[in-house]
């Protein structure tokens, strides 16, 4: 298991070394000079590459000038890729879009539950361009409609994806799987915000509990799919400020422990 700046990622080999997951043969003959993929499945298999591979995650690799530099010199890219894709039957969303706000809506048969996000903000704000204003779980009773959507979410394999992206980035780089194999208190700060999640804990411990099993549980409905997939890199986790030490051996360290478990 090898630790990022923003997670950690498994390196899970089911594939001749340096073969590609479509089959094509990559290796670097001794007299060749090695491309990036060959450099990194040289690193991954414990021989010594013509240099060291250096792969950020592609998001973070500003595009122009500077890349083309960089990709020149022979720095790679690690793609986020989905293995799986997952649907909720028995959810219906409904979405309006105002000036500058836009509203999600989620109907379950248990009850309503809403989000809203501040929307062209005339200034890029993460990914999207938006900024979350209000979360999933504003009172004790969100907590049943958030909790019957995870149990109704069904997860699908989508290799199909991974074979795409492979075959675009061809010896330039590699896809990362990122389908979310997040902590469930980690996970678990998406559904309040950070101030809210931090008093719900000592104020509806038995709700947050709950939140926490069912969370885990959607993992590993999720964790065959993604062990049995193509992918060589996975994505496991986050690197999370907002807890200490404590709250890391009791809520962390178990989970990662039985998720890398099944992994060689």
């Amino acid at each position: 298991m090898r630790r990022t700046p923003s997670a950690y990622l498994i390196f899970h080999e089911k594939l001749p070394p340096d073969a590609s997951p479509l089959g094509v043969e990559r290796k670097a003959t001794s007299r060749s000079v090695m491309n990036f993929l060959n450099r990194l499945n040289a690193v991954f298999h414990h021989r010594k590459p013509d240099q060291v591979p250096f792969a950020p995650y592609s998001h973070h690799l500003p595009r122009g000038d500077f890349e083309r530099e960089m990709r020149n010199r022979g720095v790679g890219l690690q793609v986020k890729c989905s293995t799986v894709f997952s649907k909720q039957p028995n959810v219906k969303i409904e979405r309006e879009e105002q000036e500058n706000l836009r509203i999600i809506v989620y109907h379950t048969p248990v009850g309503d539950v809403s989000i809203s996000e501040a929307i062209n903000l005339n200034r890029t704000v993460g990914s999207m361009g938006s900024w979350q204003k209000k979360w999933m779980i504003k009172d004790v009773d969100d907590y049943t409609p958030v909790v019957f959507m995870i149990e109704d979410t069904i997860f699908y394999p989508f290799n199909e994806n991974y074979y795409g992206l492979v075959r675009n980035l061809g010896k330039d780089g590699i896809p990362y799987e990122s389908s979310g194999l997040i902590p469930p208190y980690d996970e678990s700060v998406r559904f309040f915000g950070l101030i809210r999640w931090s008093y719900e804990q000592i104020d509806h411990p038995i709700q947050f509990a709950n939140l926490l099993r069912v969370l885990e549980k959607r993992v590993e409905r999720k964790l065959p799919l993604i062990i049995n997939s193509p992918a060589k890199l996975i994505n496991v986790g986050t690197v999370e400020g907002s807890y200490g030490p404590k709250e890391f051996e009791k809520h962390m360290l178990p989970f990662y422990k039985k998720i890398c478990a099944p992994f060689p």
